[in-house]
C-alpha cells in the first residue's frame, strides 16, 4: 500500500520550490502516481527531473535526480524518512544552476576575464607576499560585508536562493579568519575565486551585470 501525500506537504513541496529563483512557477509537479510519490520536471529543460519513490520492500525512499551531484545523467539515492528524501530538492535545483551557468560559452568568456582581472589585482598589491595589516583588513573585509549585502538582497527579491546566501557567508567567515595569516596575493587570489565560484551558480539569472559588480566591489574597483 502506497502513502498518499496531505494537501498540506503538497503545498510545503511547492513553497519549497517557490523559494527558488525559479518560482514554483518554473516547475511541473506530479503526486501520488502509484510508487512514484512526487515528480518535478523543470519547465525550461525536461531533461532536468526530480523524483521519489516509494520502495515499500526495503521502507526506504528512493531519490532520483538528473543533473545528480556527479553526473548529469539519473543519479538514485536511498533514504530513510520522506523528509530526508525531500531535503534533497534545493541541492537539485543548485545543480540545475550550476549546469545553466557553465553551459553558457559567454559565461566562461566572463568568468575568465575576471580571474584575470583578480590575479592581476593580486599581483599588484604591496608587500604581496606579506599578510595585510590590521587596517588593511578591515578595508578588505568591509568589501567582503558589502558582498554579503548584495547577496541578501537578491534574496529579499528572490533572485537567489537561501542556501547561496548562506554558502557565501560560509566562505566569507573562512576568509576573514585568514585574512591577517597568509601572504594577500594568496588570499585575494583565494577570495576572489571563492566568491566566482558561489556566483557562477547565479550567473544564469542574473547575468555578467551581478558578477562584474560583484567581483569590482571585491578588489576595490568600483561601487
Amino acid at each position: 500500500m502506497y502513502y498518499i501525500l496531505r494537501e498540506q506537504t503538497k503545498k510545503s513541496i511547492l513553497d519549497i520550490l517557490d523559494e527558488s529563483i525559479f518560482t514554483r512557477d518554473g516547475f511541473n509537479c506530479h503526486f501520488n502516481e502509484g510508487d512514484l510519490i512526487l515528480s518535478i520536471n523543470f519547465n525550461d529543460n525536461d531533461q532536468f527531473n526530480f523524483q521519489i519513490r516509494q520502495d515499500i520492500f526495503n521502507s526506504k525512499w528512493t531519490v532520483s535526480e538528473k543533473p545528480g551531484d556527479t553526473f548529469y545523467s539519473d543519479e538514485a539515492k536511498s533514504y530513510d524518512t520522506f523528509e530526508k528524501a525531500l531535503d534533497r530538492i534545493n541541492t537539485w535545483i543548485e545543480h540545475i544552476l550550476e549546469e545553466l551557468s557553465l553551459s553558457s560559452a559567454e559565461n566562461r568568456d566572463n568568468f575568465g576575464i575576471l580571474r584575470d582581472r583578480i590575479n592581476e589585482q593580486a599581483e599588484t598589491l604591496p608587500d604581496p607576499d606579506q599578510p595585510f595589516n590590521k587596517a588593511e583588513a578591515v578595508v578588505w573585509e568591509r568589501r567582503l560585508d558589502n558582498l554579503v549585502k548584495q547577496f541578501e538582497q537578491l534574496q529579499k527579491e528572490q533572485k537567489v536562493s537561501q542556501l547561496q546566501v548562506y554558502k557565501l557567508q560560509s566562505e566569507v567567515q573562512k576568509l576573514k579568519e585568514q585574512i591577517t595569516n597568509i601572504p594577500k596575493r594568496t588570499w585575494v587570489k583565494s577570495a576572489g575565486l571563492r566568491v566566482l565560484r558561489i556566483i557562477e551558480t547565479v550567473a544564469a539569472s542574473e547575468g555578467h551585470e551581478l558578477i562584474d559588480k560583484a567581483v569590482r566591489g571585491l578588489i576595490g574597483d568600483g561601487s
